[in-house]
């Protein structure tokens, strides 16, 4: 069953930033109302880099994003309550080029493709989804993977 929040998460691919709107579809005028705008970057970070994806773990606090360059993922915490996000955390990942990441159905493994680096890296996840660790598993010479997704069948 798809959960569902009054927030819509934007990333904004060229500028490097996670945008929080709230979304009320009863209220035509107001569908859509910007309410913050995050950078995906460390501040003192001032190279090329495009954010790729964006993920919100199954609990609903914590949402993902990728960043292309700074290869990396940054990790947002979300307070539904107020509608407000901040970053907690940005993990740099062994792979060129993050560009595609997915959890798994239970949410504890992320798997990272790295398009130019033409791999997967899988990182565990903490309870809370704040906390991303690599566990040394990558599967290597795959060309250039560009999009990852699990597939669950009953």
């Amino acid at each position: 069953m798809l959960r569902t929040t009054p927030y819509l998460f934007i990333l904004a691919e060229l500028s490097n930033h996670l945008l929080i709107c709230s979304w009320s579809p009863s209220t035509p005028s107001d569908m859509i109302k910007p309410l913050s705008s995050l950078s995906t970057l460390p501040s003192e970070f001032s190279g090329e880099s495009i954010s790729a994806d964006i993920h919100v773990h199954p609990n609903g606090k914590v949402v993902y994003t990728s960043n292309r360059g700074y290869d990396s993922i940054a990790v947002f915490g979300f307070d539904e309550s107020e509608g407000r996000a901040e970053l907690v955390r940005i993990v740099r990942v062994n792979t060129e080029w993050p560009r595609s990441f997915t959890l798994d159905k239970d949410a504890k493994y992320m798997l990272v493709a790295g398009q130019k680096s033409g791999n997967i890296v899988v990182l565990e996840v903490s309870e809370d989804g704040k906390e991303l660790t690599e566990n040394g598993v990558e599967v290597k010479d795959i060309g250039m993977p560009v999009c990852l997704i699990f597939e669950q069948f009953e």
